[in-house]
């Protein structure tokens, strides 16, 4: 279908879906679009102007406010506002002080909320592009602002992405400035194809990774332009797309919108407190999420704590994490993607804190305390009857033992809510398959609401695959003794000097290639990614750590493990050496903050996690700021995100849900070119942990199962080349390389031997083209 007549298509379809096309408004000038907003801005704000329209002065004054809107998170913050009201103050010509009213978040499809398309909207006035005058397609107005810009293209698939640039180059050309500064969503659309992405804060962070697609409930594709549209960009649904499915990032100035799986397990979690509440049936296990690790969980799971937290029936939410040294980066995230309104009712609790808030006649709030805490607070005595709310993180590890039954039958009306990556299964007895566990996460919370595994999500590019690789160190035992098993020879070369010397170098002899980014102009973006090191038990960090201060003096390198209090045989001498690993950190970067703090332990811990992620204030892309790998033993491996992790060595062994999600720290997505898989390398028994890994990606790539001999009756016949041919493990380097010679002989044939010949006919052409992709 061609461009225009998909155009008058598409606008059909929207207004099917509630929205009013303003053909009295499409083919002009920006300037007019502002006199349309003036008009709206009047009306909706009647009550307040006592008969007297906004003058010329005061809506140069609304106007100039947008000038301060610098970012679509600006934007995000003063659409939503204080309570769900946007507003901008000015003073009026008579020197009265008025908020004008500008958008509602709450009045979805109500009677304050106006719906309206308008196409072909000229700007002649872009001194910052290279030519002054554009023209965009459609845009989407919610009370006379455009909170949506859309592109269409033809059906080529080249088209489509030309969109993306398109959209790129107006925000270069300066386009997105004053009303069109509130555009929060983009989107690309063609007949059979179409994708969304929150409007990116600089041109420089325009990335193709970003741009999503939609699955229904079904987990299926929606191609179909048209079923999309009913999907998304109906009314109410795009509504709700760019409030309540928007997240603010104030660590990024960011803004990121919500993919559909995301909305899809957010709803699912509603729909069940509804039905509860509509019974009057208040039940213990409201059910569980299964999102792959690394598909956005900390997003979804404080989105959802956010809505509970806003419904009048819930009295708080409790959000448990199973790790003390978790809770203060769950806490940041959590104000980060806060509105200034809701910041306060975020809040980190102890046994005695939590107490006291349990009894507070304010508002419903979100609190935040370790599974360890609540136990011990249960075991003190605490008891609740209220209708609250607990939403466990990482499920598959909070909810064991007696924690659990404790705090059920503490907290009598109390509905839990479980997220997961990694979710239990049981133990298959008959096929002599033992799970970590042996209760299923199905046991704790109930049914599972929604599925997105790693398949799911490596298909939608909104994780990576792993490139997997094996050390396999030579060694020979001399004059053995017959009192010594191979498994004891083993254990002491594992823990060996000799051992542990020829890691690191293997470490280092790999660090430039390994830390590396995308090819440019010839080079190699050098000191692009970190990486970390997971070994095992806290003397390994501490040797570890030695090895590479004494070896690798260049690189940056940090330790960290828990504090143990204990009076055990060399925790001491662990606990001194944690201690100097952070005097060696504060004077490396010049941070003596942390050793002033009450807690310098934790105050490492988090500085560590925003260098590694490259957060506030390490977002410059400072060499002098860069950490470049940190050695742990259990910190670190789950419950934390960064995208410029690319590598994570293991010199430990791990099996299942906790194999994956170490392996997981490195399968962040950034940029395709400088980052195609997360790495992982393992130096422990290669042959058993690459049985290991391929049985871990089989049962968590599968999904659908909540027993065990389910799993394992789906995932007999799944051989190992499924999961290279799925994209959840790159292929072996010798089978890239035969791969790679196949394509550069087949190039030869069609350009010649020194490729400077044109190939012969539009196929030939095809093909060199399809050639030169891979």
């Amino acid at each position: 279908m061609a461009e225009a007549k998909f155009e008058e298509a598409l606008i059909k379809k929207l207004e099917s879906e509630g929205w009013n096309y303003r053909k009295d408004f499409s083919n002009i000038s920006i300037n007019r679009l502002e006199q349309h907003w003036r008009d709206i801005l009047n009306e909706i704000n009647a009550h307040k102007l006592n008969g007297t329209l906004l003058s010329d002065i005061e809506f140069g004054l609304v106007l100039q406010e947008l000038q301060r809107i610098r970012t679509p998170y600006d934007a995000q913050l003063l659409l939503v506002g204080a309570g769900g009201v946007g507003s901008i103050p000015i003073t009026r010509d008579d020197g009265s002080s008025l908020e004008i009213e500008i958008f509602y978040e709450d009045d979805v499809a109500g009677g304050r909320s106006r719906y309206e398309i308008v196409s072909q909207v000229i700007f002649d006035d872009l001194p910052e592009g290279l030519t002054t005058k554009r023209i965009i397609d459609v845009a989407l107005l919610i009370n006379g602002i455009p909170v949506v810009h859309i592109e269409e293209k033809d059906e080529h698939l080249q088209n489509q992405w030309s969109a993306f640039e398109q959209l790129k180059g107006y925000e270069g050309d300066g386009l997105y400035k004053g009303l069109f500064a509130f555009v929060q969503v983009q989107f690309i659309m063609s007949q059979h194809s179409a994708h969304y992405f929150a409007r990116p804060n600089a041109f420089d962070n325009y990335n193709k990774t970003f741009v999503f697609g939609w699955r229904d409930e079904k987990n299926e594709d929606i191609t179909d332009a048209f079923e999309f549209v009913h999907q998304v960009m109906g009314i109410p649904a795009l509504h709700r797309l760019v409030t309540v499915n928007m997240i603010p990032d104030a660590s990024n100035d960011n803004l990121m919108v919500m993919r559909s799986y995301q909305i899809q397990a957010t709803r699912e979690i509603l729909q069940r407190m509804k039905e509860m509440e509509n019974s009057g049936l208040i039940q213990k296990e409201g059910g569980y999420i299964w999102h792959t690790t690394g598909s956005g969980k900390t997003v979804t799971s404080f989105k959802v704590a956010q809505l509970l937290a806003s419904s009048p029936r819930v009295r708080n939410v409790l959000f448990i994490v199973d790790r003390v040294d978790l809770i203060d980066q769950t806490l940041e995230n959590f104000k980060d993607f806060a509105y200034v309104h809701f910041k306060n009712r975020i809040k980190k609790v102890n046994g005695r804190e939590l107490k006291r808030e349990l009894k507070h006649k304010g508002g419903s709030q979100i609190l935040l305390i370790s599974v360890q805490g609540l136990t011990k607070a249960v075991k003190n005595g605490l008891k609740n009857d209220d209708w609250n709310v607990i939403i466990m993180d990482e499920a598959h590890r909070s909810a064991s033992g007696e924690s659990v039954q404790l705090i059920k039958t503490a907290f009598k009306k109390t509905t839990w809510f479980g997220f997961t990556g990694t979710p239990n299964f049981y133990s298959d007895a008959i096929n002599d398959v033992k799970t970590s566990r042996d209760i299923s996460t199905h046991d704790i919370f109930g049914k599972r609401l929604h599925t997105y595994t790693i398949k799911d999500a490596i298909g939608d590019g909104n994780v990576l695959g792993f490139d997997v690789t094996y050390f396999r160190p030579h060694w020979v035992v001399e004059h053995p003794e017959n009192n010594f098993s191979e498994k004891a020879y083993e254990k002491e070369v594992y823990q060996s000097d000799i051992y542990r010397e020829e890691v690191v170098q293997d470490i280092l002899t790999n660090w430039k290639k390994t830390s590396s980014g995308a090819l440019i102009a010839g080079r190699r973006q050098e000191n692009t990614f970190q990486a970390m090191l997971a070994v095992s038990g806290k003397q390994a960090v501490v040797h570890y750590y030695n090895i590479f201060k004494e070896n690798a003096p260049h690189l940056n390198i940090a330790m960290t493990f828990s504090r143990d209090e204990s009076n055990e045989s060399g925790t001491k001498e662990q606990n001194e050496a944690l201690k100097k690993a952070i005097k060696d950190y504060t004077e490396k970067f010049n941070v003596p903050s942390i050793l002033e703090a009450n807690d310098p332990a934790r105050a490492y811990m988090l500085d560590i996690t925003k260098r590694l992620a490259r957060k506030k204030p390490y977002n410059q892309d400072k060499d002098e700021d860069r950490l470049n790998l940190v050695i742990v033993s259990d910190q670190l491996l789950t419950g934390f995100d960064s995208k410029y992790i690319n590598m994570i060595y293991m010199d430990k062994m791990l099996k299942e849900g906790m194999l994956i999600q170490a392996m997981s720290r490195t399968n962040r997505t950034l940029d395709f070119n400088s980052k195609p898989h997360g790495k992982v390398r393992f130096y422990r028994q290669g042959d058993a942990m690459q049985e290991f890994v391929e049985n871990a990606l089989r049962i968590y790539t599968r999904g659908g199962n909540d027993t065990f001999q389910e799993a394992k009756e789906e995932n007999d016949n799944q051989l190992p080349k499924d999961l290279e041919n799925d994209d959840i493990l790159a292929k072996p380097q010798s089978q890239q390389i035969k791969d790679l010679e196949e394509a550069v002989s087949r190039l030869k044939e069609l350009t010649g031997d020194d490729f400077s010949q044109i190939p012969r006919g539009e196929s030939d052409l095809k093909e060199f083209g399809f050639c030169c992709e891979v």
